[in-house]
């Protein structure tokens, strides 16, 4: 078929894919596969206003993406203020933290051999200790809060998502970011009680 612009083509699509459905072929068997991930983003929004069960998949392993990793470390420094973690949280570069302020305060937990938590804790900086404050809440939140919640407001407050949107390649990193939420929703259809430590 010929379509005169990607509107017309998408409300084929559609109609095609409802159609399938109705003759009784499961939404899980069938698959539409684009040349680039950014083509898919309107059909996604298409998606949304209709019945039809969808999942956007990249074939890539999202964990291995170096933005999301950044994102990970800092869920496992929020379950675990006391691991090492907590020191790797401090190069991420969307927390944007003063290198000078870090390395000041690395410096002062060697010099009194005192856990980096301490330090933390103790530092006269105030977007260091802005920081502190913010891992004590989302820890206290973490203990209540469905994981999938959860990871949506990391998400939002930590300043990650405004940072993927900011980056090149940002589709590819929010088109990522979506399926390790979908695959966090898939292990919460199995435990209802999902939380960060699980």
């Amino acid at each position: 078929a010929s379509f005169s612009n990607p509107e017309e083509e998408y409300r084929y699509l559609i109609a095609d894919i409802k159609e399938k459905i109705k003759q009784g072929i499961e939404p899980g068997d069938i698959a539409i596969l684009f040349r680039e991930n950014k083509d898919v983003l309107p059909l996604i929004e298409i998606f949304k206003k209709t019945d039809i069960p969808y999942e956007a998949e990249s074939g890539q392993d999202i964990l291995t993406d170096e933005h999301l990793q950044k994102l990970v470390k800092l869920l496992y420094a929020i379950h675990d203020m006391q691991g090492e973690s907590l020191g790797e949280v401090l190069f991420i570069d969307f927390l944007k933290l003063s290198d000078l302020d870090v390395y000041k305060l690395l410096h002062k937990a060697r010099k009194d051999r005192i856990s980096l938590f301490e330090a933390l804790h103790n530092t006269d900086s105030e977007t260091l200790k802005s920081l502190f404050n913010k891992l004590v809440e989302w820890n206290k939140i973490a203990q209540t809060k469905h994981a999938v919640d959860f990871f949506e407001l990391i998400a939002r407050e930590s300043g990650f998502l405004a940072y993927i949107l900011s980056i090149s390649g940002s589709f590819d990193a929010l088109m990522k970011l979506e399926s390790l939420l979908n695959e966090i929703k898939k292990l919460a259809q199995t435990q209802k009680n999902l939380k960060l430590k699980d």
